[in-house]
């Protein structure tokens, strides 16, 4: 009996022993897993952070991408509208620089036809000069350049104004009788406007100012600056190119003509000088007022203003 138990005791023990190992192996392969598996954990979240990394740096590349593209659509359409910006100028320019021009070319077209006109105009004038104002009635008749009639009513005194081939002769109405004098304008440097303007000069600014109703006609209008001086003057004509309303500017003086009726027809009788004239010689530095000076009180006044 002893030896049975005995023979247990060793069986059991052996049995132990060889289990023992197998245990402790099993024990050290889960462990192993156990790592194992905590690594590949691990390598996966790494694996991941990477992934996410690179999704944040694709990210910020494409944000970047996004920036530079929207800021070279930013230059460019900032250079776009630079571009338009300065043609739009230079077409501004131009357009200016040919108004001037289309002007100018018209204002010259109507000064060549107006010189082969003649007319009657009757216009009210109104003077202003040293601070004194003159209103009157003008009456012009025009039969060519060479040959030109203004008479003047002002204040209760009639004048007449004879300028018939560079000969100016002045009468005035006194006691229903005229007396006139006569005198041959020496020539001087007085630029005709008109004349220049015919002959190309490059003194005058001209554009074209609109239009305006005058004399019950409607008439075109220029507006003529005579550069780096303070002399304007607007005129307006009507379809026949007959002046209808002159207005002139400069540092002293300002006057006004405004046409109140108009005809394009002049008797041959208008140019006849109403009484024997009386030569007299040029006083004045050969201005065309020179007769004027053979007046006297409000009639040279008149005279001087409107000569």
């Amino acid at each position: 009996m002893k030896k049975i138990m005995m023979v247990l005791l060793v069986v059991v023990m052996i049995a132990i022993v060889s289990c023992a190992p197998s245990g402790q192996s099993q024990s050290n392969s889960d462990k192993t897993a156990e790592q194992q598996k905590s690594a590949d954990v691990k390598t996966d979240t790494k694996i991941a952070a990477d992934s996410q990394a690179d999704v944040k740096v694709d990210a910020n590349v494409k944000t970047g991408v996004d920036v530079d593209t929207k800021v070279d659509a930013k230059v460019a359409v900032s250079a776009k509208t630079e571009a338009t910006a300065n043609t739009d100028t230079a077409a501004v320019k131009d357009a200016a620089v040919d108004t001037k021009s289309d002007a100018t070319e018209a204002f010259k077209t109507l000064l060549n036809k107006k010189a082969a006109l003649s007319w009657k105009v009757v216009y009210n004038l109104q003077s202003k000069a040293m601070g004194n104002t003159v209103a009157s009635e003008l009456t012009q008749y025009v039969a060519s350049e060479k040959k030109i009639r203004m008479d003047v009513t002002a204040q209760g005194y009639d004048t007449r104004s004879y300028f018939i081939d560079d000969v100016l002769t002045a009468c005035t109405k006194n006691n229903d009788a005229w007396k006139c004098y006569t005198t041959t304008p020496q020539k001087d440097d007085t630029k005709n406007t008109e004349n220049d303007i015919k002959a190309g000069s490059t003194d005058y600014t001209i554009t074209a100012a609109g239009t305006k109703v005058v004399a019950g006609v409607t008439t075109d209008c220029y507006l003529i600056k005579q550069n780096g001086k303070s002399v304007a003057i607007t005129e307006c004509f009507s379809s026949e190119h007959v002046p209808l309303y002159i207005y002139y500017e400069s540092k002293d003086v300002t006057s006004e003509m405004t046409a109140s009726s108009y005809s394009t027809n002049v008797d041959a009788s208008a140019f006849v000088i109403p009484a024997e004239s009386t030569a007299v010689s040029t006083t004045t530095g050969g201005s065309n007022c020179a007769a004027c000076n053979y007046l006297s009180g409000e009639m040279k006044d008149s005279c001087l203003k409107t000569c």
